[in-house]
């Protein structure tokens, strides 16, 4: 089901993509305020399908509950689109990397407090037959009281012009040419032939791909080994979501204070190597605990896989809106398509493909997957630090 509610969702971004890009800057901020309005009443709208869970079979408020989902997710593509490609558009070539950073430490914070919400609900309101409903509406009246929140802002926030700065950029870059020593990544990553800048930008979307196929599979097996090798309750495992999904966010805060002093070829490899040792603790070399080794090592897998993808995944884009070619396949507005794609699809088959490993299988055999897909993740986060890193040096020595 978690599967289902993700499976639409990618024509949307491709529809997005015909109806707004290419349209004036006007005309897609009230496309995005309508969306946004719309996305606070389909969150709404999910409060009394919980309400009707006594009056309506469990099979009908499941479906109606994914439909809900999947409109909701829908309709963050619809926006999602346009409000990127405005963001990263209007923002100098030099602070995409930065602005890529701060947007999955933030977002790391909000994938944080869902499950911590959700499990101190449960924990508040234990005991009664429709627990789970009471609780859910709970967290759905949460949810539609912020995104109308983000609706109304949004009016305000959202400025009602937007400056170009493609010239800007270029100014930018020309005099860079004549003073080398100043040289940045991103106007040395403007340098480089386009054929490799495409090389940079299709590199980034596969890391998505496999980062988000990764990811979705962290979350289900996580909960379900937590529960079947455990016996860890529904609120147990929604604390130890949390906690991962905190400390992916403290990892993200510290990223971006070591970018201060530390280079960010040096901070892309090094999570790139902690991440391949988290993967190999996913394996369960047995122990006293029910034959299976301690939770607490399957919770350190998690949290070092979770947290370096999440916060690589932040670099890969920073490099690829630097890289992308104007009026190409590889333009920045087709990259947020393409990573939208490469984000929604295999998030949907990361859920089922875990769950079937586990349960045929076993767990070690979703750990070798996990080991698998950080080494091939890890191959394009090599290339792509070390293609920008020699560039920069590179342009230096001019």
């Amino acid at each position: 089901m978690v599967a289902a509610s993700q499976a639409f969702q990618p024509f949307l971004a491709l529809l997005s993509r015909w109806l707004v890009i290419g349209q004036s800057y006007q005309y897609q901020r009230r496309f995005m305020l309508i969306c946004l309005g719309a996305e606070a009443i389909l969150t709404w709208l999910m409060a009394p399908v919980l309400e009707a869970c006594n009056h309506w079979s469990d099979q009908t408020v499941l479906y109606l509950l994914v439909f809900f989902r999947a409109m909701t997710g829908g309709v963050i593509m619809l926006y999602g689109v346009p409000l990127a490609c405005c963001v990263y558009d209007s923002a100098p070539l030099e602070d995409r990397q930065s602005l890529s950073i701060r947007y999955y430490l933030f977002l790391s914070i909000g994938v944080c407090l869902g499950p911590v919400v959700s499990s101190v609900m449960l924990s508040l309101h234990q005991g009664g037959a429709h627990q789970a409903c009471f609780t859910g509406r709970q967290s759905i009246s949460i949810l539609g009281f912020v995104w109308s929140a983000v609706a109304l802002l949004s009016t305000w926030l959202l400025p009602k012009e937007i400056e170009e700065t493609h010239e800007k950029d270029k100014t930018h870059h020309d005099e860079a040419t004549g003073e080398n020593s100043a040289l940045s990544l991103a106007q040395a990553v403007q340098r480089i032939p386009v054929q490799t800048r495409r090389a940079l930008v299709i590199s980034a979307v596969l890391f998505s791909a496999e980062r988000s196929f990764s990811i979705g599979a962290i979350e289900v097996a996580t909960a379900l080994l937590l529960e079947v090798e455990y016996s860890w309750s529904s609120e147990q495992i929604g604390y130890a979501l949390g906690v991962i999904f905190f400390i992916t966010a403290v990892v993200g805060g510290v990223i971006a204070l070591l970018r201060r002093k530390v280079s960010d070829y040096t901070l892309m490899l090094s999570m790139a190597t902690v991440s391949i040792t988290g993967a190999m603790l996913f394996i369960d070399f047995g122990g006293q605990e029910k034959g299976h080794s301690s939770p607490w090592l399957l919770m350190v897998a998690d949290v070092t896989v979770y947290s370096c993808m999440f916060q690589l995944t932040a670099f890969m884009e920073g490099i690829a809106t630097e890289a992308a070619v104007p009026g190409t396949a590889c333009s920045l507005e087709n990259y947020i398509v393409a990573r939208n794609l490469a984000i929604q699809i295999p998030r949907a088959l990361g859920p089922p493909v875990a769950r079937g490993l586990i349960d045929l299988c076993g767990r070690n055999t979703y750990a070798v997957l996990q080991l698998c897909l950080s080494s091939v993740a890890i191959s394009g986060v090599w290339y792509a630090a070390n293609t920008a890193r020699s560039d920069a040096v590179v342009g230096k020595q001019l």
